[in-house]
C-alpha cells in the first residue's frame, strides 16, 4: 500500500475520532458533573449535602464533584463560564443570571409544605426592638450582597422608609452566611439581621442554644425558595435525568433519608415567572454601591 494511501486512511481515522469527540461534547458526555454550593446556601452539616451529591452521582451514573465558593457572585461567575454544571443559588442571583446569560431553573425545594420561604428580622432576645424602625442608628448584619432574604428584602423595606443602609444604620457588614448572621445577633456583634426562614428554623432545631438568644420581630411575605439551577448549554438528556431524579427523591427510602437530613419534604418544578416577585422587588430599588456590578 502506498504511503499516500496510508496517510489518507490515518487522516480519515483521526477525522472520525475528532467527529466522535465533538459529538460527545455536544451531547454533554463528561467524566463527571460539577455541583456548586456557597457558604450562604450550605447552612446545615456538610455531610447532609454530601449525601445528596453522592445519591445524585449514583443515580446519574457519573461522579459528582462539589465545588465550594464563598459568595453568590463567585458562583454566578462559575455558572456563566461553565465552571459548574448545577448549583443551589438564591432567588435573586437566579433571576439576575437568568436574565443576563440564560441560567436555567431546574427544581425548587419544598419546606413546611411550600416551595417558598420568608425573611425573618431577628434581634437579640433581650432587646426591646419591635420593628425595623427601632434599629435606626444600630449595627446591622447582612448575609450576602446578592441574597434575596438577607439583603434585597431589607434594602427594599428601607427604601419604603426613604432610607438606605448607609443613611439608616450606624454601620453594617456582610457575614456571607445566614447562620453567621444569626450568630452575630446572638452574640450582640450585630443588633439585628434579616435571615432566611429555612436557616433559622433549621438552626432552632440543631442549635437552640444560639437561636434562643435571638427573637423574630417580623416575617416577610412568602417568596419562591432557593432554586436548584443548571448552567445554560447543559445537555437536555442530562437535565431531564437530573430533574427526574430530584423530583422523585421523596418516593423511595434512600431519597427520603437525604431529604429528611436537609429538612425538606420534596422538590417541585416551578416556572421562571414564579420568581417574578423577586425580580420586581429588585427593579423597584436601587441597591447600594456595595453590591457587585452586574
Amino acid at each position: 500500500m502506498k504511503l499516500s494511501r496510508l496517510l489518507l486512511i490515518a487522516l480519515f481515522i483521526l477525522m472520525a475520532a475528532d467527529k466522535a469527540i465533538a459529538e460527545n461534547h455536544r451531547a454533554g458526555t463528561k467524566a463527571k458533573l460539577r455541583f456548586g454550593v456557597t457558604a450562604v446556601a450550605v447552612e446545615s452539616d456538610l455531610s447532609t449535602h454530601k449525601k445528596l451529591v453522592s445519591l445524585i452521582g449514583k443515580r446519574m451514573g457519573v461522579p459528582v464533584e462539589t465545588i465550594y465558593r464563598k459568595s453568590y457572585q463567585e458562583m454566578s461567575s462559575l455558572l456563566e463560564s461553565n465552571g459548574v454544571d448545577m448549583a443551589f443559588v438564591c432567588g435573586l442571583p437566579y433571576v439576575l443570571d437568568h436574565d443576563k446569560f440564560g441560567l436555567e431553573l431546574l427544581v425548587t425545594p419544598v419546606f413546611m409544605d411550600k416551595p417558598q420561604y420568608q425573611s425573618y428580622l431577628i434581634v437579640g432576645a433581650e432587646r426591646k426592638a419591635a420593628a425595623l424602625a427601632d434599629l435606626q442608628g444600630r449595627i446591622f448584619a447582612f448575609s450576602d450582597p446578592l441574597s434575596n432574604s438577607g439583603f434585597l428584602v431589607p434594602v427594599y423595606y428601607l427604601s419604603k422608609m426613604g432610607q438606605t443602609p448607609e443613611s439608616f444604620f450606624k454601620s453594617y457588614f456582610f457575614t456571607y452566611s445566614h447562620m453567621n448572621s444569626i450568630e452575630a445577633v446572638a452574640s450582640s456583634l450585630a443588633d439585628g439581621a434579616f435571615v432566611d426562614s429555612y436557616v433559622w428554623e433549621l438552626a432552632s432545631r440543631s442549635h437552640p442554644e444560639i437561636t434562643s438568644k435571638t427573637k423574630i420581630i417580623y416575617k416577610s411575605d412568602f417568596m419562591p425558595f432557593t432554586p436548584f439551577v443548571v448552567r445554560p448549554g447543559l445537555n437536555k438528556s442530562i437535565k431531564d435525568k437530573l430533574k427526574g431524579i430530584l423530583l422523585s427523591l421523596h418516593t423511595d427510602p434512600e431519597g427520603r433519608d437525604v431529604l429528611n437530613s436537609m429538612v425538606i419534604e420534596r422538590f417541585e418544578q416551578l416556572k421562571d415567572s414564579d420568581y417574578n416577585s423577586i425580580r420586581n422587588v429588585y427593579k423597584a430599588v436601587s441597591l447600594p454601591k456595595t453590591v457587585p456590578s452586574r
